[in-house]
């Protein structure tokens, strides 16, 4: 495992602002995860109407990329989640194949779905992190 570029973006900010952090293990990740005040600026997203409290993680090998983002009102709160990372694809009907990059969303996480997606994906648990998106209804 290498390292991870953490990406936080907080109600107050303007869509091109985040505050950056470097990582070397995913329970730093997770800790930055569960430190982050998610209902709280949840709360603050909502009366701003600015951007939507997200955090993002990126890692160089596997050229991958996690962020999850909330909406909502507390304690209901619900996470929209991408996941972007290398993967083989088909092109032309199928005709063609080749590296590429492949992407799933979904918009009905959980906060303890979000929680472990983020962990998946730093501990690179690739298979349950497709299963993860897959049962919430991946797009």
């Amino acid at each position: 495992m290498g390292s991870f570029n953490v990406l936080l973006q907080f109600a107050h900010h303007q869509h091109s602002e985040n505050e950056e952090h470097w990582c070397t293990t995913p329970e730093e990740v997770t800790a930055l995860f569960d430190a982050f005040d998610w209902a709280g600026e949840t709360d603050k997203s909502n009366r701003l109407e600015r951007v939507s409290p997200t955090l993002s993680v990126e890692t160089r090998q596997p050229a991958a990329l996690l962020w999850v983002s909330s909406i909502g009102d507390a304690p209901n709160l619900e996470f929209i989640s991408e996941y972007t990372f290398p993967a083989d694809t088909t092109r032309l009907f199928g005709l063609w194949s080749g590296s590429g990059r492949k992407t799933l969303h979904t918009s009905s996480f959980t906060l303890f779905q979000a929680r472990e997606a983020v962990a998946l994906f730093t501990r690179q648990a690739q298979a349950e992190l497709l299963a993860l998106y897959h049962s919430a209804g991946t797009r």
